[in-house]
């Protein structure tokens, strides 16, 4: 049994949990950031058009510090050439709009909430305890006499939205690929059952069990084309065995009479070696042994048959096999008509011819 940390579905599980973590993350990230963007872009362009705003009231003559009264519902800063600051909304005291990046944190510390040029500042200006994020867009008078820095407040309810998606993407990202994982977990277990059920089969099987077949889930997948594979195997073992063991009662069969025949004889030759004629009794000693002989050697083709391939048949006559096999051998006597030419193996063939001429002598 495989450990729990090796085993196949731990493996999958968690790699579908992984997997899973690092696309929704990914896709998470590029939401957050395309829902912030969006917002930083809809901030930009009504920083962009406050700013032009200012640039032209500064065009037609329009000096600074008119301008508290000129533009309502702003937050700018503008200054001179020199850097210096002469006039903004709100009246800065540690910092300037331009001191910063894209993005400006305005806390009620930078700016004096008692200025008269609060009132013509942004409404969300007005009362402010906490941060305020405003986007800063930078644009220079016509005669570049002026610089101006313009800022919007990102929208606060998009804002609030984003923050909100990105709280619960932190903590529904890793929940949704545990769960994943969990499924995947789930699903390649019972997609197992049907592999523990064949293993559970072969490892019950034994070498005089071969005719049971492990449990086929007939579903056309890999697991059904596995379970087939391994019935055509305990088939091909079932058949092989059997064969082993044919093989084996045909030969105890065939050398069961020589050996018994040589033994008596022997026994009656060591019994009463006076009344024997010790040459004749070699001589069917000598007989039975060459009989067994030839027993082993068909035994042996038999075996070699049995596991063999068809090979390749070649056409052979008759005449000559039976010739060579009777050549030599006195009181036979035989008489072939006409010259019978079959395909098959020569070697054989006279194998089958000698058996015969044997038996019937």
């Amino acid at each position: 049994m495989p450990s729990f940390w090796r085993a196949t579905r731990f493996r999958v599980a968690v790699t579908a949990f992984a997997a899973s973590a690092v696309a929704l993350g990914a896709v998470s990230v590029w939401f957050v950031l395309q829902a912030r963007g969006r917002l930083e872009t809809a901030a930009a362009q009504l920083a962009g058009a406050h700013a032009d705003a200012i640039v032209q009231l500064l065009n037609t003559g329009a000096r600074p510090a008119d301008l508290p009264l000129l533009v309502r519902d702003s937050i700018y800063e503008v200054k001179d050439q020199r850097g210096a600051s002469l006039a903004s909304c709100p009246v800065l005291r540690e910092a300037t709009l331009a001191a910063y990046g894209t993005d400006v944190t305005l806390r009620p510390y930078q700016y004096d909430r008692s200025a008269p040029a609060t009132v013509g500042c942004a409404p969300e200006l007005r009362g402010l305890d906490d941060d305020l994020t405003v986007h800063v867009v930078h644009a220079d008078s016509g005669d570049s006499k002026y610089e101006v820095f313009a800022g919007a407040q990102l929208d606060p309810e998009g804002q609030a939205a984003v923050d909100s998606a990105r709280t619960a993407l932190a903590a529904g990202v890793p929940a949704v690929a545990l769960l994943i994982g969990v499924i995947a977990w789930l699903a390649v277990r019972r997609s197992l059952r049907p592999v523990e059920a064949i293993r559970g089969e072969v490892a019950e099987i034994g070498a005089h069990d071969l005719g049971r077949r492990v449990p086929d889930p007939r579903t056309g997948d890999e697991i059904a084309r596995l379970a087939g594979t391994m019935n055509t195997m305990l088939a091909r073992l079932d058949e092989a065995v059997t064969r082993q063991s044919r093989f084996t009662s045909d030969a105890s069969h065939e050398l069961r009479t020589p050996l018994a025949s040589l033994r008596t004889q022997l026994e009656v030759l060591l019994a009463h070696p006076d009344r024997l004629d010790w040459r004749r009794s070699c001589e069917n000693a000598l007989l039975d042994v060459t009989r067994l002989q030839d027993l082993v050697a068909d035994l042996v083709l038999l075996g070699k048959l049995d596991h063999a391939g068809a090979g390749r048949p070649a056409p052979v006559a008759l005449s000559e096999v039976v010739g060579a096999v009777v050549a030599g051998r006195s009181g036979i006597d035989v008489e072939v008509t006409g010259t019978p030419v079959v395909r098959g193996h020569r070697s054989r063939l006279e194998r089958l011819v000698r058996n015969l001429v044997d038996n019937a002598q």
